[in-house]
């Protein structure tokens, strides 16, 4: 059977990435090709009992030592990455991803804002990638992928090495393909097509997903994540306190109610964000409102279920709304990244994302009521035939 290793965030904490992989695969498997897991950030599967932890490739005890306001800088983020890297996992890492490689027909580097400057250094585990994939003959695409704004000279240099192996590049939206205008081969086209994810409604066959019988009612989803990245992207909500981040979901919760829709409160995996859904639930149950704060899955099934049960979405997490869409449902997303617009652009209708300036918004339900209009104008049919045209122009050049 045809092999592809498939290079990405696979076993994130935040489930969402998982997504991505999972349309990806079963795409493949519908074309006869196995698709092989490689984490970029080292994890072998999803942990049992906590995604917010991974197995350990070496003994990092050393780390407790660190008081925790210096463990949490960003430099010294930075700092931590870079040393595990080079000292702890670079050989055997190296090791096994070449076991990977070299066993099957190609890589693809598959979907995520991959191409990126960050503290998790994304670029130079993908640089060694290119390396391993050049060593072993093997082809090396990207496919579906993000490019990252403000590329320190390191990371222009890393994504130059990728792009120069790349035999077929595309990209999910179209400021990812202008950023890398600069630094393409002539020879090599920047296709734009839609995030891979949208796909994993027909790749999966979502028929599998039923809403349970009791839950007659209309359902709204609170998809939350911290406060934090929304203050750090909008500078208009640099004064936001926590307080005032309840009162805005409080207010989207009164306005559910009077739809006679119940809440569903939902998280990606991640700790902290079920920390603050937590909060926020809290507070919405003051009201007096029909509000259940679900489990924080553990798994990407326990995402698609806890998605496939609502019938709106509003979505903080970009992949929690394209779950949504892809599960045919009525979805709005905040912006928090410059990448979220471009991404639901390339779609369809950018109108599904909103500003996060709606959270200073007295009266925020019209937008998010808008914004599910577009959701709900972008064919589902049209997005699985554009995935499967990148898809199938990848493929071509690998095994042609």
């Amino acid at each position: 059977m045809k092999k592809i290793v498939i290079a990405a965030e696979v076993f994130s904490s935040n489930l969402g990435d998982y997504a991505i992989y999972d349309s990806l695969s079963t795409l493949l498997s519908s074309r006869d090709i196995e698709a092989i897991p490689l984490d970029i950030s080292f994890r072998r599967g999803f942990p049992v009992g906590s995604t917010d932890s991974q197995p350990e490739l070496t003994n990092r005890s050393w780390k407790s030592f660190i008081p925790k306001k210096i463990k949490h800088h960003k430099l010294t983020q930075h700092m931590i990455t870079r040393t595990m890297w080079y000292v702890f996992h670079r050989q055997e890492i190296t090791t096994y991803w070449s076991e990977l490689i070299s066993s099957s027909d190609a890589v693809i580097i598959g979907g995520g804002q991959l191409l990126t400057d960050t503290s998790a250094g994304f670029l130079t585990k993908l640089a060694l990638i290119t390396d391993i994939a050049n060593k072993f003959n093997k082809p090396i695409c990207i496919l579906g992928c993000g490019v990252g704004s403000d590329l320190s000279k390191k990371a222009q240099k890393n994504i130059k090495k990728i792009l120069n192996s790349a035999s077929f590049v595309s990209l999910r939206d179209l400021d990812s393909a202008n950023r890398l205008k600069h630094f393409v081969r002539k020879d090599i086209s920047l296709n734009v097509y839609p995030d891979l994810a949208f796909a994993l409604s027909s790749a999966n066959n979502n028929n599998t997903f039923q809403k349970e019988p009791e839950l007659k009612k209309t359902v709204c989803a609170f998809n939350i994540m911290p406060l934090a990245a929304f203050k750090k992207y909008n500078p208009n909500l640099r004064d936001v306190d926590a307080e005032a981040y309840v009162i805005f979901w409080k207010q989207l919760a009164q306005a559910t109610a009077k739809e006679n829709m119940q809440i569903h409160i939902v998280t990606n995996g991640s700790t902290q964000d079920y920390e603050q859904a937590t909060s926020i639930y809290k507070s919405i149950l003051l009201e007096d409102l029909d509000v259940r704060l679900l489990d924080r899955p553990s798994s990407p099934l326990d995402l698609y279920d806890q998605i496939s049960d609502v019938d709106y979405l509003i979505t903080m997490r970009m992949h929690a709304g394209i779950i949504g869409k892809a599960y045919g449902k009525s979805v709005s997303t905040l912006i928090w990244d410059d990448k979220i617009p471009g991404v639901w652009q390339e779609a369809g209708d950018q109108k599904v994302a909103i500003n996060s300036d709606i959270i200073l918004n007295p009266y925020p339900w019209d937008e998010v009521k808008s914004a599910f209009e577009a959701s709900n104008n972008i064919l589902l049919s049209d997005l699985n035939r554009k995935i499967s045209i990148s898809v199938d122009k990848c493929l071509e050049v690998i095994y042609n």
